[in-house]
């Protein structure tokens, strides 16, 4: 049997909220709602910053050079807390947000190098008392080589047992401070491919997820991505537009909800561009969908709305018109019989 479904829009917006939250509150230094401010993370600038207004870490060092770099983690509330730490590679997620999280496993190949390997963390978990405040280390150990660009990632520091939920929305209690590597001051141009997409299933919702990899060693901001769907040549309602940023040498897998809309056998294409300034890239990757595929993920998906399949819709109205012919039938048959009745008594 199935389950009572939900309008589809409401995944879009579950799966938005979600990692816009993770993202507002993951700004480090610059504040944050009183419900989550229960911790704060204040970096200590090296000589090496090259630009000491930035509210995060963005280093020139030479190859071989090793930093320390010095940040005071407090503790803002009246209890006790613990936290867990992490150093993690910059990606972007499926909505087109960067994030230093380390949800997003996806590597590509065109990183110079890993910079999760080049940061080493003092502390993986801390415990603060109220009101204390203790100092962590970022070593870095640059790469032997130089390299051009930019290696991108990120300090991640989460309270343990901090997961709220209020509706479908989750909070974390959480901060990030991004930490960008170079070598030397180099403009690198952008470089995009968009080759390739396929199903998934989220949160019992099936969407289309579209590759989108930056393969440039750079951020690839304020980006418009564009995307209509073809079935079989045929366009459909799913289409839309959103401005997006890319993280250096990072796959995107951006999530088109389907919106209630049942999958349908056959050849799915996404035309897809990516505009950024005077730039434009383009891509339609293509995907196929086999019958019983389609059957078995509609019947998993609870934002298609149930309904009758036509026969039987038909086998009912059937039904009911039988019932009412011979409901009248049967009246008919007793009028009659009272009928006679009266006409037998009358002299």
């Amino acid at each position: 049997m199935h389950q009572k479904k939900v309008q589809g829009k409401g995944f879009q917006n579950w799966v938005v909220s979600i990692l816009m939250v993770l993202f507002f509150i993951g700004t480090s230094s610059t504040g944050a709602a009183d419900s989550l401010d229960t911790f704060d993370v204040q970096i200590k600038l090296p000589e090496s910053q090259r630009d000491k207004e930035l509210m995060y870490y963005d280093l020139l060092l030479e190859p071989k050079a090793e930093e320390k770099l010095a940040v005071m983690v407090s503790n803002k509330s009246e209890q006790p807390i613990n936290l867990q730490l992490s150093f993690n590679r910059a990606v972007t997620n499926m909505t087109g947000v960067v994030e230093y999280s380390g949800s997003n496993e996806e590597a590509t190949p065109s990183t110079p190098y890993p910079i999760e390997e080049l940061v080493n963390l003092s502390n993986e978990t801390l415990s603060l008392a109220p009101d204390e405040q203790k100092e962590i280390t970022l070593t870095v150990r640059m790469p032997s080589k130089s390299f051009d660009g930019i290696l991108a990632g990120g300090l991640y520091v989460q309270q343990t047992g901090s997961e709220e939920f209020q509706g479908n929305v989750q909070n974390l209690l959480a901060r990030e401070v991004a930490v960008l590597l170079r070598n030397k001051e180099s403009d690198i141009p952008p470089a995009v491919r968009i080759e390739e997409a396929h199903l998934e299933e989220i949160n019992r919702r099936n969407v289309i997820i579209v590759a989108v990899e930056n393969t440039a060693a750079d951020y690839l901001s304020k980006a418009t991505l564009t995307y209509e769907v073809f079935h079989d040549g045929q366009a459909t309602a799913i289409k839309g537009e959103k401005e997006v940023q890319l993280a250096p040498n990072a796959l995107m897998n951006y999530a088109l909800p389907l919106e209630g809309n049942e999958l349908q056998s056959g050849e799915y294409e996404i035309k897809t561009i990516l505009k950024a300034a005077d730039q434009e890239w383009q891509g339609e990757p293509t995907f196929q969908v086999a019958s019983q595929e389609a059957q078995e993920r509609n019947e998993q998906d609870v934002s298609i709305e149930e309904t009758s399949s036509p026969l039987l819709l038909y086998l009912s109205i059937g039904c009911v018109l039988c019932l009412i012919i011979a409901y009248l039938i049967w009246h008919n048959r007793k009028l009659k019989r009272a009928l006679n009745k009266t006409d037998d008594k009358t002299p």
